[in-house]
């Protein structure tokens, strides 16, 4: 209806895809996919950017509605361009410290360095006994560890990173799939803003 009115209006629509406001019945059907914090507890409805970027329910999740609003405004007339998702990272969302990202930075870790002499030598890993002799040792640099490893959590960052360009392609190549003519772009937090390499974010 809205995109109606604006239609008669001769003003042409970006959409936003909704993906940074899982609405309250999904985070109730599907209560991993919300972000667990630094601090080990996991992150309750009632504000945005709750979801864990990582977890494969909700990226499936996200891809679905995606494509469903893609096919549904692929020929409307009005609509022009999509706006991915909404602020990555904001509200100290871009890292998430819950079991599926354990999993998927230690596959990470595994893939980065090769093997475990490898990344024990990269990690300075002698100090404080940090050696590991399994890639399920390796840890989140949570509170609960106190101060971790400064390569241990540099490695972490870089992971949620990727982490969060993922997530975003996903859409990307949905959208470009279904609506080839379409403008698509996201917006940024700013200059300044750490948590996520801008650089592979705008490729």
């Amino acid at each position: 209806q809205a995109i109606g009115v604006l239609a008669r209006y001769g003003i042409a629509v970006i959409l936003g895809t909704p993906t940074a406001t899982p609405p309250a019945w999904l985070c109730q059907r599907y209560p991993e996919i919300m972000r667990v914090g630094r601090d080990g507890r996991r992150v309750a409805f009632g504000m945005r950017r709750q979801y864990c970027a990582t977890n494969p329910a909700y990226r499936a999740l996200s891809r679905g509605i995606v494509e469903a609003m893609a096919k549904h405004y692929a020929d409307h007339p009005a609509v022009v361009g999509w706006q991915i998702d909404n602020e990555f990272g904001c509200h100290d969302s871009t890292r998430c410290y819950c079991p599926a990202c354990q999993s998927a930075f230690q596959a990470w870790a595994q893939r980065r360095y090769g093997n475990l002499a490898a990344l024990n030598d990269a990690w300075g890993a002698r100090f404080w006994s940090h050696v590991y002799t399994s890639w399920s040792q390796i840890p989140l640099p949570t509170d609960a560890v106190g101060v971790s490893n400064p390569c241990l959590e540099l490695d972490y960052w870089r992971f949620a990173s990727e982490q969060t360009v993922a997530y975003q392609q996903a859409q990307v190549d949905a959208l470009r799939a279904l609506c080839p003519e379409h403008s698509v772009t996201t917006n940024m937090m700013g200059f300044g803003f750490q948590d996520i390499n801008y650089y592979e974010l705008a490729r």
